[in-house]
């Protein structure tokens, strides 16, 4: 699931449905077509509540760089509670995607996209988990926070 999403809602709108009181996070700007690796908007409550600015594809603390090995954007629920790679981030660090709409592919003679979305236009809770990474062996790099989505397989048809 999921591997291209929408975010039209505005920052006010994302801060009253998610019952956001101050904040003060740099506004992640609307899209169409988020994809992987992109900066996304999650909501995140360490203490308070926040919508938080993040990379979209979960840096597992233990990597190099951002380049040698998975940042997945997706994580299958049967998966996060046993990988080593998720199950700390998991237990600590939930997250929520907010998106007006996401992205499923279908072959049908080619490729074919089609967007799902809720009916009554009410913006979806994706459940996602989030960790911080920082390049090793390079004093005062900064800290990326990274996300990802849980996903699990379908339920039934979608109407």
């Amino acid at each position: 699931m999921c591997g291209r999403y929408v975010l039209a809602s505005s920052r006010e709108e994302l801060l009253d449905i998610f019952q956001i009181g101050v904040d003060e996070a740099q506004p992640v700007l609307p899209s169409f077509n988020i994809a992987p690796s992109q900066e996304v908007a999650i909501v995140v409550q360490p203490e308070a509540r926040r919508l938080e600015p993040a990379r979209w594809g979960f840096v597992p603390s233990y990597a190099k760089s951002l380049t040698s090995g998975p940042t997945p954007f997706n994580a299958r629920d049967d998966k996060v509670l046993t990988s080593g790679m998720y199950k700390a981030a998991f237990a600590k660090h939930r997250a929520i995607f907010p998106a007006d709409g996401f992205y499923e592919r279908r072959k049908t003679g080619e490729r074919q996209s089609f967007y799902i979305h809720p009916l009554d236009s009410k913006i979806l809770a994706i459940a996602g988990f989030y960790g911080w990474w920082r390049q090793p062996g390079i004093e005062g790099a900064p800290w990326l926070l990274t996300a990802t989505m849980v996903t699990r397989p379908a339920q039934g048809k979608m109407v």
